[in-house]
């Protein structure tokens, strides 16, 4: 775990550097990924993304780094680390980090009951499987 932190942490710096592709967008959020970062083990895909912000959150954040793990054929996602920046596009120095391996979420099936948050995911995992 702390080698996570460690290797999350070395990384923040390249945030600025990346060649990040616009994915998705939602009402305050604009989604990127940098389809440089994206490893592929069968199945299952990693991925570094940015959540940029319209607004400062009320932590401080305008912006979220963060590395998912998609599994394509079951249409899922989980969250591996999260580090916030006060800056737009991963921006200044990171807080509020974690590191871990959060449950898998499910993509909601298309239906009429669709929150906005399930179509975004669904862009992404889409982005980041067909690379």
């Amino acid at each position: 775990m702390r080698i996570i932190c460690i290797a999350v942490l070395a990384l923040v710096p390249a945030v600025a550097q990346a060649d990040w592709v616009k994915v998705a967008e939602a009402r305050d959020t604009i989604y990127y990924v940098d389809p440089a970062t994206i490893r592929t083990d069968g199945s299952v895909r990693q991925a570094w993304e940015i959540q940029d912000f319209a607004d400062k959150r009320p932590n401080g954040a305008r912006s979220r780094h963060a590395l998912f793990e998609f599994d394509c054929s079951a249409e899922r996602w989980r969250v591996l680390s999260i580090a916030d920046h006060p800056e737009p596009m991963g921006g200044g120095t990171a807080f509020g980090t974690w590191t871990g391996q959060s449950e898998w979420s499910y993509i909601a099936a298309r239906t009429g009951t669709n929150i906005p948050a399930s179509a975004t995911n669904r862009t992404i995992l889409r982005f980041v499987c067909s690379q």
